[in-house]
């Protein structure tokens, strides 16, 4: 009786130190199994001056870098979870997939991206980069292309062209970068 109780403890123990981080799970790929990794998800700062770095625990393919790319993204379309950070990607947003051929991943995002944004063109800015910098912060992944249901947008808010592939941009970066 004393065992029982004492692994249900440890267990229970275990569960409450484990869930300190959000985690994101999906189902292990037959023959590529999902191992625990971090990803840097990139939120603007409350002062909306930049971006700032928030570490997520996710389940990861190393060989399947469009599996870790759509992990990251999932958890950057929570939203923040640490004080200082703030959402401006609606929260309508869905991710509609995620590609990635060579050293470019395309993000596909739903039409609440750009239909139900709210803000000018420094929010742009920040909303793009944000999903940008974060797919591109994983290593093997230097441009990202993001598509509005399934297609190129010339211009959003005025402000970004998303027809063309992007690349990671240090410059909207604030304190500390987790995954150069």
């Amino acid at each position: 009786m004393n065992r029982r109780i004492a692994a249900v403890a440890v267990l229970t123990a275990l569960t409450v130190l484990t869930g300190c981080r959000r985690h994101a799970s999906r189902p292990a790929a037959e023959g590529n199994p999902d191992q625990p990794a971090t990803v840097s998800c990139f939120f603007p700062s409350t002062s909306m001056e930049y971006l700032e770095a928030e570490a997520r625990d996710v389940l990861a393919s190393p060989q399947d870098l469009a599996a870790t790319a759509k992990s990251a993204v999932d958890e950057l379309l929570l939203g923040p979870a640490e004080d200082g950070h703030t959402r401006v990607i609606p929260k309508e947003t869905q991710l509609r997939g995620v590609t990635v051929a060579g050293k470019v991943a395309t993000v596909d995002l739903s039409a609440d991206f750009v239909d139900k944004f709210k803000g000018g063109s420094n929010i742009a800015a920040l909303a793009v980069y944000s999903v940008v910098d974060t797919v591109a912060s994983n290593p093997g992944i230097k441009q990202v292309q993001i598509l509005i249901e399934g297609q190129p947008r010339a211009d959003f808010v005025g402000a970004v062209d998303l027809s063309q592939p992007l690349s990671f941009d240090p410059k909207l970066i604030g304190g500390e970068k987790l995954n150069p």
